[in-house]
């Protein structure tokens, strides 16, 4: 499984990725000027994989990797990622190796 996982961060997360790219364009939201359940489901599937280590390259995908820390900074989010973050963390265990 950990396999089939990788491969799928190798090969697909990639262009995911580059397509939400375009889609911010030079907006602070994915519809409007304005929160909207679009940038809630986009940055809730982020969420499981930045604690497994998995997050945007700044270099290369650099409106994503900013919006995202930007939405999970968000009262909301930060609480219920604080709650996750104990259980569900791998990011200190791949930090150490």
């Amino acid at each position: 499984i950990k396999e089939d996982a990788l491969e799928v961060v190798e090969n697909q997360i990639g262009p995911m990725w580059d397509y939400l790219e375009r889609q911010l364009g030079g907006n602070e939201f994915f519809v409007g000027n304005r929160l909207s359940i679009a940038d809630i489901a986009v940055a809730s599937a982020h969420v499981n994989l930045w604690h497994a280590g998995v997050e945007p390259d700044a270099a290369h995908w650099p409106k994503l990797a900013a919006y995202l820390p930007r939405m999970w900074n968000r009262p909301s989010f930060a609480a219920l990622i604080a709650e996750e973050d104990k259980p569900w963390n791998r990011r200190a265990e791949i930090a150490k190796v």
